[in-house]
């Protein structure tokens, strides 16, 4: 699966269940298992600011996934 900025935006455009539940599908299928409650909407809200962000890094993913880990949400 190729993710393109076109792929991000339309992710970003999801409510959060339906967001959290592809992210966690992409996850999954690179070997990474991700709880399947649901973030709340402002940790979902700061996946969308980088997606729709000029440039996703993985630096800016993987930030996100530790500051979700450290708080207990993974």
């Amino acid at each position: 699966m190729r993710i393109d900025q076109e792929m991000l935006n339309e992710l970003a455009s999801l409510p959060d269940k339906e967001l959290w539940a592809r992210v966690t599908e992409i996850a999954k299928s690179h070997g990474f298992n991700l709880p399947k409650s649901t973030p709340s909407h402002q940790e979902l809200e700061k996946l969308r600011e980088i997606a729709r962000g000029p440039k996703l890094t993985l630096g800016d993913a993987v930030r996100l996934v530790n500051e979700y880990k450290r708080r207990g949400g993974i």
